[in-house]
């Protein structure tokens, strides 16, 4: 299991594309931004290998005194467990899922996906607008063709976000709906192809 997950997490990196211009803070979404007191599920489905898996992923976090209780449930394949942690900050929650994911295969969809750096590295990128409708397209020496465009807003749990598509020589590799003021992005899919391909829709969120 953990030789898989290196491979996924390399074969996942994300594209080159070109930085501009510094962007202003408003434009900017920063994910993993928890408040504290947030209850996420997600309705999850991937494909390893060829195989269909399904399931779904629970995050619940509560302030207690100065510290934030955790708790992960989530079912994915044969796959199922849950465990509970508290933490000093909301900044180690995501540390916290990916040490488990290497033991736990039920959280898999959330370290390769919800908590991945290969997709939050497009939102890190300078000078490209962030409205509805803003396209860009680059090829580098390779000939690879990647191309980015916010096409539209779409509504998960009850929270409106816009839509980033992600495209590699005409296939897509990532789809992202994310709301500003929400930690985790509202939608998810990434991987192309028959392998490796992780989906997870969120279809309940609480404050």
């Amino acid at each position: 299991m953990v030789n898989l997950l290196v491979v996924i997490i390399f074969t996942q990196m994300p594209f080159p594309m070109p930085q501009t211009h510094e962007k202003t803070i408003e434009d900017v979404w920063v994910p993993w931004q928890f408040k504290g007191t947030e209850y996420f599920k997600y309705e999850v489905t991937g494909i390893e290998s060829g195989e269909k898996k399904k399931g779904y992923e629970i995050i619940e976090i509560k302030k207690v005194g100065e510290k934030y209780k955790v708790k992960i449930e989530g079912k994915y394949g044969e796959s199922e467990g849950s465990f509970t942690t508290t933490v000093a900050s909301t900044d180690d929650i995501p540390g916290v899922i990916m040490s488990q994911m290497m033991f736990n295969p039920y959280l898999v969809p959330l370290g390769l996906g919800l908590f991945s750096h290969s997709w939050f590295y497009y939102f890190q990128l300078q000078g490209v607008s962030w409205e509805v409708g803003s396209k860009w397209k680059n090829k580098d020496e390779q000939g690879n063709i990647t191309e980015m465009e916010i096409t539209g807003y779409e509504k998960y749990a009850g929270k409106k976000g816009k839509k980033l598509v992600v495209k590699q020589n005409g296939k897509e590799v990532y789809v992202i709906v994310w709301a500003k003021d929400v930690a985790l992005p509202l939608y998810l899919k990434m991987g192309e192809g028959k392998e490796n391909i992780y989906e997870l829709k969120l279809v309940k969120y609480k404050e």
